[in-house]
């Protein structure tokens, strides 16, 4: 029968079985391209390295980026290490080492033959200026510049071999199997003292510290400043393997484990396991704090914090999932859970103690009640120590104690006030006041069970108590109300009159009220006035509130995206998700608790102590290059060619939230405006740029705190050739070449005008000399002497008259270039008149116009026209039998006027073998003269004179006269006419 309450007891009583550090593990494939992983590092500039069995990979602080090699045997590698120039060197398991060049792994090449055969290399080391290989027979050593063998080290015995070797202090350290250690520079083995089966030497700091590998449990040891010394044994379990020993720049051992990594203390031996079962590889220390676990076979873990501890309750990621969290006394925990299960936990002994409740609905309320010593919840009301509940009642939203002991408390249909008889049908609160008195009449069953009075029937929020005892407070979804035991109620509004949606409710030490708002942040009211607000321009996470909690001088607030604290003293606000490192993890609720902070959260209770974890808000920004048109553009160079684009690619590093980093850039030279670029974004482009000299700055920010310094490059677009001073100087010599060409050019062609224009006035004397020759006279006045003898005095009058007039317009056109068309036509007719008078009878002419109005307003070269009648008369018509005529016809065309003279005479042909038969024939001047006048025209003018000579033939193909038809170019509209 003793059995029976201890059996009882352990079916409400259990051992919180698991208790891990809080990690995240890299999801594969989607984040981790591989789940094996030999060997990580972290490089000065930030980067993550992973050695694994598909390659090198480095992590940018979003994606492993796949690290390609130029050739290689083997992709799978390890030996991480970077040297003192910043390059990451790695070696993969074919004994081929590479450097990380260029974005490219370069091998480097060895030359076989200088091994003198096969050799298994074991580790490798790289420093300033060597590298040195070992192998269990020898230290290799090799130029790091040229790849040529410098030196080969034997070991120091035929059966002692090599074990390990590491740099340290400028210098190469190696260990042997017997305890012999060498260090370059050095020209012997020295012995140690120390012998091991396996063993890895590590370099800490200012000593070298040698711990045994595998399952060697030999005693590690620490050389600094050449004294040897052995340090206390490892506190470790013989059958753990061990892989290799790790020191982190912060005084930090690990010992890497298949069974797990331990977190070792040199100074006592001590260790603490993490990740048991765990094959862990590697650990690493990111920049920022973060711990990086490497394994063989499960991926990679990454601990923002040790402190970060989760307390698996249930050891069921169903009921680990829990939606709120309550503070008990004596370091003790409430916790509720999405099955709507309670349990409590002692966070000294982690004894768990579990509430008998059958699932249901998430947990969404949790109270403890100092005064009476119990627990409110929606499930209903427990005493801490007795499994059962005291009253299976649904507190919902919460509850709250009044001056006189009643229960105020709120639910999904309005806000209730009863009395503490649980169990009882009559719940009527004490009516002992003005307040309560005025809601008798709204007296109801609440749950159809229990008589209540009801404030308000309108969905609530959240209600509490003021501490002075004066006043209590509910939020509804309509509004906030201040209820005073007096009868008095106020609607508390903000600074414009509108209603405050209060969703969490927490009164400071000082009596201001701290109101959680669903989409507004957090207000401040000092007797029932608005005094602060606080939204996500202050530094707020999210303007979305959840809770908020009092703890001292400090204002805790749970929003959708963080955890704040506000600075009541100075307002300032600090994210400590991200500040924990905590950031993407889905927090429910949370208590601070005796320099705790405990989240509810979806896989636990995660347990962190209220300690700042990284002092540093510097956020690493290892990259910034540009290029254009595929060329690489250094700081303050000019673009190439005449490219006007430019493209600009980044990386800032902050491992504690990826999706918080944003960065902020602009371009000085085209804006002076900082703008925003996502954190998924690494490249900028800008494209036709006008020439001048910019300024690329960006910079990279994470919540309020951290911040990256500003980077920069400046470059400059070049200047079209045309706008270059170069080119202005080539225009300006071309310009005045082809000034100084167009002076010489207008120079010869006003030579070459005056030229033509002396030949025109010898033209014109040359007709006039034509017009006026001997031949001409003597048969003129021949004519008039034979009018004379024939008593035909006035016929000879008119002749002379004629004549007289023909050498008066002769001469006066002897000296003008152009003739008006009407003194031309005056002309041709007294011409013509003293030709048919020599006739006498036969002869007959004709002038004629057509489309002709304005004779006088067209010009044309004088003493042109009159040589080609000269010409029908003298050598078409003098040798004719019969009648004989002339016809002229003056007719406007587009292109001019155009002048026909058509004779009847005997031809060209017919007249040439008169003239030929007339030796003693005197010289014509007309038809040189005619065409030389012609040609000076045409040179002289843009518009050419053109004569087209047609011999006229009869039906019987014999000679039938001349048709000359010209074509005389319209002078008056030639801007170069005389």
């Amino acid at each position: 029968m003793r059995l029976v309450p201890v059996v009882l007891l352990l079916l409400f009583f259990s051992q919180t079985r698991a208790q891990f550090p809080y990690v995240k593990k890299l999801n594969y494939p989607e984040q981790l391209p591989t789940q094996v992983v030999y060997d990580m590092l972290t490089d000065s500039k930030g980067y993550i390295w992973l050695g694994t069995d598909k390659g090198l990979y480095r992590f940018n602080g979003r994606t492993f980026v796949t690290v390609p090699f130029d050739n290689t045997s083997s992709r799978a590698v390890s030996y991480l290490q970077e040297d003192a120039d910043g390059t990451i060197w790695c070696m993969n398991f074919y004994n081929q080492l590479f450097s990380f060049r260029k974005d490219t792994l370069r091998k480097f090449a060895i030359d076989q033959n200088v091994l003198k055969g096969s050799v298994t290399f074991n580790n490798v080391v790289v420093g300033p200026t060597q590298v040195w290989f070992h192998s269990f027979k020898n230290i290799y050593t090799f130029n790091k510049q040229n790849h040529a063998l410098v030196s080969i080290t034997n070991a120091a015995a035929k059966y002692d071999p090599i074990l390990t070797s590491v740099y340290h202090n400028n210098r190469l350290y190696a260990f042997s199997n017997q305890g012999n250690l060498f260090v370059s520079g050095q020209p012997n083995w020295t012995f140690s003292g120390q012998v091991y089966g396996e063993i890895k030497l590590i370099s800490a700091g200012d000593k070298l510290v040698g711990l045994g590998k595998g399952v060697d449990r030999s005693a590690p040891f620490s050389i600094s400043k050449g004294i040897c010394e052995t340090m206390p044994p490892i506190d470790l379990p013989p059958d753990i393997y061990i892989f290799q020993g790790i020191f982190l720049d912060n005084k930090e051992f690990w010992i890497c484990t298949q069974n797990g990594a331990y977190k070792w203390n040199t100074e006592t031996g001590e260790t603490k396991c993490y990740f048991p079962n765990e094959r862990v590889s590697d650990v690493v220390k990111d920049y920022q704090g973060n711990y990086w676990f490497s394994t063989l076979d499960n991926g990679v873990f990454i601990c923002s914090s040790l402190y970060n501890t989760l307390l698996k309750v249930y050891n069921d990621p169903l009921q680990d999932n829990f939606t709120k969290i309550a503070a008990l006394p004596n370091g003790k925990i409430l916790t509720g859970n999405s099955q709507g299960l309670l349990s409590r936990v002692n966070l000294e002994t982690m004894e768990n103690f579990r509430y008998t409740l059958d699932k249901a609905r998430e947990t969404e309320f949790i109270s403890y009640d100092t005064s009476a010593g119990l627990i409110f919840t929606n499930r209903g009301v427990f005493k801490p120590d007795q499994p059962a509940p005291v009253e299976l009642m649904d507190y919902s939203k919460g509850v709250t104690r009044d001056k006189f002991g009643n229960l105020v408390f709120v639910a999904f249909n309005g806000a209730y006030v009863i009395n503490d008889y649980y169990k009882k049908l009559d719940r009527m609160p004490l009516l002992n006041c003005m307040l309560y008195q005025q809601f008798m009449h709204d007296t109801v069953y609440f749950d159809s069970r229990a008589k209540t009075i009801t404030l308000r029937q309108k969905r609530g929020l959240s209600v509490l108590a003021s501490i002075n005892k004066d006043c209590f407070w509910i939020g509804y979804e309509d509004g906030l109300y201040q209820y005073k035991y007096d009868g008095t109620i106020q609607l508390l509004n903000d600074e414009l009159g509108e209603p405050v949606i209060a969703k969490s409710l927490q009164q400071q030490y000082d009596g201001n009220l701290v109101v959680g708002l669903s989409t507004r942040g957090v207000m401040i009211f000092k007797k029932g006035k608005i005094l602060k607000t606080y939204t996500v321009k202050n530094g707020l996470s999210s303007m979305n509130i959840r809770k908020v909690l009092r703890e001292n001088n400090y204002i805790w607030v749970l929003t959708d995206a963080g955890l704040d604290r506000i600075d009541a003293a100075t307002g300032s606000i600090t994210n400590y998700l991200e500040e924990y490192g905590l950031t993407n993890t889905i927090i429910n609720d949370f208590i601070v608790e005796k320099g705790k902070i405990l989240f509810a959260t979806t896989s636990g209770i995660l347990i962190r102590y209220n300690l700042p974890r990284y002092f540093n808000f510097q956020i690493k920004f290892p990259l910034l290059k540009a290029s254009s048109n595929g060329h690489e553009i250094l700081n303050n160079a000019t673009l190439p060619g005449n490219s006007r684009d430019i493209v600009f690619y980044f990386e800032a590093l902050h491992y504690l939230s990826t999706s918080a980093l944003t960065y902020h850039y602009r371009l000085k030279g085209l804006d002076t405006i900082w703008r925003t670029a996502g954190n998924f974004t690494n490249q900028l482009a800008f494209n036709r740029l006008s020439p001048g000299k910019y300024v690329f700055e960006i910079k990279a920010t994470a919540g309020p705190n951290y911040k990256s310094e500003v980077k920069s490059i400046g470059f400059e677009v070049p200047k079209p050739f045309w706008q270059r001073n170069g080119f202005f100087i080539l225009v300006l010599v071309i310009i005045s070449l082809l000034f100084w060409l167009f002076l010489q050019q207008w120079k010869a062609n006003l030579l070459k005008k005056q030229r033509i224009k002396e030949q025109l006035l010898k033209s014109q004397l040359v007709a006039l000399r034509s017009q006026m020759n001997p031949h001409f006279l003597y048969n003129v006045l021949n004519t008039v002497q034979g009018l004379v003898y024939g008593n035909r005095k006035t016929e000879a009058g008119e002749l002379l008259g004629n004549f007289s007039d023909l050498m008066r317009k002769t001469l006066q056109a002897s000296d003008k270039q152009l003739l008006s068309l009407k003194d031309e036509i005056d002309n041709l007719r007294l011409y013509l008149e003293l030709e048919k008078a020599r006739f006498d009878e036969g002869f007959y002419y004709e002038i004629s116009l057509v489309n002709l109005t304005d004779i006088s307003s067209i010009y044309i070269p004088s003493l042109m026209l009159q040589p080609f009648a000269e010409n029908a008369v003298k050598h078409g018509l003098m040798h004719k039998q019969g009648p004989k005529q002339v016809l002229i016809r003056f007719e406007k065309e587009p292109e001019g006027l155009k002048v026909v003279i058509d004779d009847n005479g005997i031809g060209r042909v017919h007249s040439m073998e008169i003239n030929k038969r007339s030796k003693n024939k005197p010289f014509s001047f007309a038809t040189v003269a005619l065409n030389e006048r012609m040609n000076l025209f045409n040179s002289l003018y843009k518009q050419k004179i053109t004569c087209r000579i047609i011999d006229k033939v009869d039906e019987k193909q014999q000679p039938a006269g001349t048709r000359i038809e010209l074509l005389i170019p319209d002078y008056s509209h030639d801007p170069d006419a005389l």
